[in-house]
């Protein structure tokens, strides 16, 4: 346990979680000239210090201002071109599909980037609307859409304890909503892929192969949601079954999610390996972190 609390890697980690958290949830600091100042006296400080314990902890205060770093840069509005702050009615829209999203009962929904609003390069992520009674609404990653620029604030839930999908996706970077009608837009069919775009046609190939398998919809849906992470196919009744089986969490999760989080809880927990039985706690624990 001391070799565990010693190892320097998990510390770091804990200290950049913590900046993130601290910045997600109270916005303690705007990154700005100050800021960027701050991390450099820090950054100086410890290369000239010889203190080993006060270079440690100038590190992990620096390590703490990473992760509000990470925040504030992440979050687009913090960005001069942030398309928000020009838009003007009835202007042009461009944006280009990043995600293919669960459809409601009446509309196909995207995640987009608006990249440009009339003559100015922006950036900043957009809900998608597209009714399904338009036959030509089908998009995929990578497109590139030209649009008025009709962008709606997105309504918080009427019922209290209802969900709040608005905060959700305020959480997901995305603040305004757009509705597309038939001959309201023209999509450009992009001739570059992304890796979004390229890993999106990657599970489009799977998907396709699975359906010549003689699975029911309800089987090929969970084994989408299992094996690709898409949910879009799980019927309502069929997650109300899971849910009151309390297994609702194996559809949240696809495979390359835990992969993704055996990896990391392997690598910070690997220093338990070299005490007593070791191999076998560090094996409990990352079954119980997963």
């Amino acid at each position: 346990m001391k070799k565990v609390l010693a190892y320097l890697p998990l510390h770091f980690a804990l200290l950049l979680i913590l900046g993130i958290l601290c910045q997600f949830y109270f916005k303690i600091w705007t990154f700005s000239i100050p800021f960027i100042i701050l991390v450099f006296l820090l950054l100086l400080v410890v290369l000239l210090i010889n203190k080993k314990i006060l270079r440690t902890l100038v590190s992990f205060l620096i390590f703490f201002c990473f992760g509000i770093a990470l925040v504030v840069l992440h979050n687009d509005r913090n960005h001069i071109n942030y398309y928000e702050n020009y838009l003007k009615n009835n202007s042009l829209a461009v944006l280009k599909v990043r995600k293919v999203l669960k459809e409601s009962q009446y509309n196909k929904k995207y995640e987009a980037e608006v990249i440009q609003l009339g003559t100015v390069f922006t950036r900043g992520k957009v809900l998608v609307n597209s009714a399904k009674k338009d036959t030509l609404s089908t998009f995929f990653v990578d497109d590139v859409l030209i649009v008025n620029s009709n962008f709606q604030t997105i309504n918080p839930p009427l019922n209290p304890y209802q969900f709040n999908y608005k905060s959700y996706l305020e959480k997901q970077g995305i603040q305004q909503q757009i509705f597309l009608k038939n001959k309201e837009y023209k999509n450009i069919h992009s001739a570059k892929s992304s890796w979004l775009g390229y890993a999106n046609l990657f599970r489009n190939e799977v998907q396709y192969s699975l359906e010549n398998y003689k699975f029911t919809p309800d089987e090929l849906a969970v084994i989408n949601a299992l094996l690709l992470g898409k949910r879009a196919q799980i019927s309502k009744q069929l997650l109300e079954d899971y849910a009151n089986a309390g297994a609702i969490h194996i559809l949240a999760v696809s495979g390359l999610h835990v992969v993704i989080i055996l990896l990391i809880l392997s690598f910070l927990l690997k220093p338990l390996e070299q005490i007593k039985n070791g191999k076998v706690l560090k094996t409990i624990l990352i079954v119980i972190f997963l």
